[in-house]
C-alpha cells in the first residue's frame, strides 16, 4: 500500500492538476502574515524589555529571548488560531 500523503498528492494532481495543490493559500497567507508580522514585533519588543531585568541579561540572555518566544507565540495564536480554525473548515 502505499503511504497517504503519496495517494493523496497523486488524487490531486489527477482531478485537479497543480492548481489543486495551492487551492487555499490565499487565506493561509492572509492568515499567516499578521500572525508573523505580529510575532516577530512581539519578540524584539518582550526580548528588549526582558533584557533590562536584572539578572536576564548577559550570559543569562537564555532564558529572556526563551521567554521572549514564548510571549511572542502567546500573542501570535491569540490572532492565528481563530483565522487557522476558519481555514481549516
Amino acid at each position: 500500500t502505499r503511504a497517504p500523503i503519496v495517494s493523496a498528492l497523486t488524487r490531486t494532481l489527477q482531478a485537479e492538476g497543480v492548481a489543486g495543490l495551492y487551492r487555499g493559500i490565499g487565506i493561509a497567507a492572509v492568515g499567516s502574515a499578521p500572525a508573523l508580522a505580529l510575532y516577530f514585533t512581539t519578540y524584539e519588543v518582550a526580548k528588549e524589555r526582558l533584557r533590562k531585568v536584572p539578572g536576564l541579561s548577559g550570559e543569562t540572555s537564555f532564558i529572556a529571548d526563551f521567554g521572549a518566544g514564548f510571549v511572542a507565540e502567546t500573542v501570535a495564536c491569540i490572532l492565528f488560531v481563530p483565522i487557522d480554525l476558519v481555514k481549516e473548515r
